[in-house]
């Protein structure tokens, strides 16, 4: 009998013969399982929340145009700034959750390549953080009035 330790909850159990499926084509909310940084490349470990699936890998080799496109691409899906990405430790990634558009590609040999296309944030923080940058800057009257309590119409406020 085996049992599962694991501290979360799958959303649906890998299939039973134990064998997983490639991640299919299309756009899919994933997390960052792992990220590994040397001097040649950024290595991120993508996971969907349906275990059925296997994690997406993205090599990400320094220096490449398409590389430093997609690097942008997740910052800008974690609603990093470039000096906000420049700071931030890559193991802090871990556990964050994007939207990636994924494509697949067969390989000279007949393996199935599942390629992370382009990230994306998610809609729901997207709109949230769009909706803070709607809202208009408080005046300091505003934020006097906002904290000060409660004065009736004759109340002299000395």
């Amino acid at each position: 009998m085996e049992f599962d330790y694991s501290t979360e909850e799958p959303q649906q159990a890998a299939p039973a013969s134990g064998d997983r499926v490639e991640l299919p084509e299309g756009v899919h909310e994933l997390q960052i399982k792992t990220v590994a940084e040397d001097q040649a490349q950024l290595v991120i470990e993508l996971a969907h929340e349906d275990r059925r699936y296997w994690w997406a890998k993205v090599s990400l080799k320094k220096g490449q145009g398409w590389a430093r496109v997609l690097v942008a691409q997740l910052a800008g899906a974690l609603a990093l700034s470039e000096q906000d990405w420049a700071e931030t430790q890559m193991d802090d990634l871990t556990g964050r959750r994007v939207r990636a558009e994924i494509r697949h590609k067969a390989g000279n040999n007949g393996r199935l390549f599942v390629n992370v296309w382009k990230f994306m944030p998610i809609v729901e923080l997207a709109e949230e953080a769009a909706e803070v940058a709607k809202r208009p800057a408080r005046t300091p009257a505003a934020k006097v009035k906002a904290t000060a309590p409660a004065i009736g119409s004759d109340d002299i406020p000395f």
